[in-house]
């Protein structure tokens, strides 16, 4: 696949800071209140939680897949 699955997770890490840095950025500029920020959190954390779900859910599957081969190539 390239990166481990612990990198992965490592680097998803880094894009939930940049985006927060970046809201940050903006929030100071636009001078948006702390009530929009919480909002935006609670649109934007979870969206990122899903995607680090179903990132998640692809290296089972393939872990899986792998395993399941590995065990027919020992039955053969």
């Amino acid at each position: 696949m390239g990166a481990s699955f612990d990198e992965t997770i490592k680097d998803t890490g880094y894009y939930r800071k940049y985006i927060w840095q970046e809201i940050k950025r903006e929030a100071v500029i636009q001078n948006m209140s702390a009530k929009i920020l919480f909002e935006l959190n609670s649109i934007i954390n979870p969206i990122l939680d899903s995607g680090i779900f179903y990132l998640s859910l692809s290296y089972v599957s393939i872990y899986q897949r792998g395993m399941h081969d590995a065990n027919n190539a020992l039955i053969e």
